[in-house]
């Protein structure tokens, strides 16, 4: 019988986790330098304001739910929950908006986030269709098809071990034939052992990978697998009729580059207090042919598309951009407009990074009169097993402390264990004493009171430095317990990095199966704005 489980959840400050960079950390606590870089707050009153201003004169809602449907008509999947058939056949209601997220084609949906990104998503969805009776919210899931860093998304981290899979395609990831991934899958499925979803899994993977014919279609699958149940719609923006109503957008950039100036300007104001992430180039398109995606430049009054031969004056630039739409694709600068010009979506989950460059292209929004989305941070979690928590317990760490750094965990851990060694409450007693003749010198020779603090500083480095000497003792003493806590941080922390930046969903589901992700729905809402800590609870 499968083993039962749920979640206890609690929550650290993004802050406390020293995790994230101070712009995530401050626009979460609304700090009002952001005021100016976005359009409507994160919060219910941010999302009132977006629904009752809305306008999107691009807007086709017929047409992107036509599109839609055919791509789950093409993808030939079996089974369309009737969830996903009713969201799709909301979105040409005026009534109807989206709220979406997104991320490039990873295989098996890449890094833990993914699923956190999809279920911010849909539970945000939930929500707003609970405030609002009115209206409908629908959640979609943007696949990033047209990405081509393929280096990047076709390896996968699982068990501690990096998996590859072997692939020569130098296209776009949408298209990436499956050719050659039988090798890779059951070297991965080797792994699953005897796992108590293991069979499901391998079913899914199936399912999904071995009866699909490119990424994009295995992805929508793989997807729709998990969360077609919640009424997830999927859509691939690589489609000629999308690019048809962006097709002004990327004609301005193409003659008048006005991503580059605005951007640059944002980034300007931005950069007063934080890093800019957002880096326009002077035209930020690339150009779509048969095994390639390569950026689009000007040299010469001439429009030149890299590594290729392909030379195109204005005029059969013009003529391209009209005749074949789809032969253009959107970077990193122009896709969340590419996005917000085809979908009636009022918000956008993203994670800390997303955020980031989103916050600069408000002023690229204003200039072609798209609406810009509520921006919510997904939602971020580390899942501690039981076997973990049972260490925790043994080695009386709370989840607090796993944020700490890993030395200063360890010093912490052996002076809590014997707190008669801690020279805090001595140094205190010192401090005191050395004010005291501070004032007693004040009043006689105020000149020598520098020399009093000298020696101050003196007494602190010496009581340090006996301190690092008994720390390195107890260090050798209780070198078991130490290499405990080592292993404990290296296991939530992999390569230094959280947990969910580095760890897949696979071994979560081989534990637990279709419950994990029940289990995920049930602790993680975007409008709580707080690290999430879910630790598994067992049920009798």
């Amino acid at each position: 019988m499968p083993s039962m489980f749920s979640f206890n959840r609690s929550e650290i400050s993004f802050k406390n986790t020293h995790a994230f960079d101070d712009l995530i950390v401050n626009y979460i606590e609304e700090n009002s330098f952001f005021n100016d870089f976005y359009a409507f707050e994160a919060s219910p009153a941010g999302i009132r304001q977006v629904i009752s201003s809305y306008q999107n004169s691009r807007l086709q809602r017929q047409n992107v739910k036509d599109i839609i449907s055919k791509q789950y008509s093409l993808a030939d999947i079996t089974q369309i929950h009737v969830k996903v058939q009713e969201n799709v056949g909301l979105l040409s209601q005026d009534n109807s908006f989206t709220v979406t997220t997104g991320h490039q084609l990873n295989i098996f949906s890449g890094p833990l986030y993914v699923f956190f990104k999809i279920i911010s998503a849909i539970n945000l969805s939930n929500t707003l269709n609970e405030k609002h009776p009115d209206h409908h919210f629908i959640p979609v899931f943007w696949m990033a098809t047209e990405d081509h860093d393929i280096e990047e998304i076709t390896s996968i981290n699982l068990f501690g071990k990096s998996f590859l899979w072997d692939t020569e395609w130098k296209g776009i990831a949408g298209q990436m034939p499956l050719t050659g991934i039988e090798q890779f899958l059951e070297t991965v499925e080797k792994t699953f052992g005897s796992a108590e979803y293991s069979s499901e899994l391998v079913s899914i993977i199936k399912k999904s990978y071995r009866n699909s014919k490119t990424l994009a279609e295995a992805t929508r699958k793989w997807i729709n697998e998990f969360f077609g149940q919640y009424g997830l719609v999927i859509l691939d923006g690589n489609e000629r009729l999308l690019k048809e109503q962006f097709k002004d957008v990327m004609i301005d950039e193409l003659f008048n580059q006005s991503s580059k100036k605005l951007v640059s300007k944002t980034s300007e104001d931005f950069n007063k207090k934080y890093y800019s992430q957002a880096k326009p180039r002077e035209i930020n398109l690339f150009y779509i042919g048969e095994g390639f995606r390569e950026r689009i430049v000007r040299e010469n009054n001439l429009f030149k598309i890299l590594n290729t031969d392909l030379i195109f004056t204005d005029d059969e630039m013009k003529i391209e951009i009209n005749n074949f739409p789809e032969r253009f694709s959107p970077n990193v600068i122009l896709r969340p407009l590419f996005q917000e010009c085809i979908l009636p979506n009022i918000a956008y989950v993203g994670g800390p990074a997303e955020i980031a460059y989103w916050l600069e292209l408000k002023s690229l929004f204003e200039y072609h009169k798209i609406p810009m989305p509520v921006l919510f941070l997904r939602s971020c979690a580390m899942i501690l097993e039981d076997h973990i928590t049972s260490k925790m317990e043994k080695l009386n760490i709370k989840s607090e402390d796993l944020f700490i750094n890993t030395d200063e965990l360890i010093r912490k851990h052996l002076v809590n264990d014997d707190d008669h060694l801690s020279f805090h409450e001595s140094v205190d007693v010192i401090s005191s004493e050395f004010k005291k003749i501070s004032k007693k010198v004040e009043d006689v020779d105020s000149t020598l009171i520098a020399s009093v603090e000298a020696e101050f500083q003196k007494t602190q480095s010496s009581i340090k430095m006996i301190e690092d000497k008994l720390i390195r003792s107890l260090k050798k003493k209780n070198e078991t317990e130490i290499n405990q806590l080592k292993k404990l941080k290296e296991k939530l922390f992999p390569n230094g990095n959280l947990q969910e930046r580095e760890d897949t969903m696979i071994p979560y589901f081989l534990k637990w199966g279709r419950t994990f992700i029940e289990g995920l729905t049930e602790n993680m809402n975007p409008l709580k704005k707080e690290f999430v800590i879910l630790t598994e609870k067992k049920s009798d």
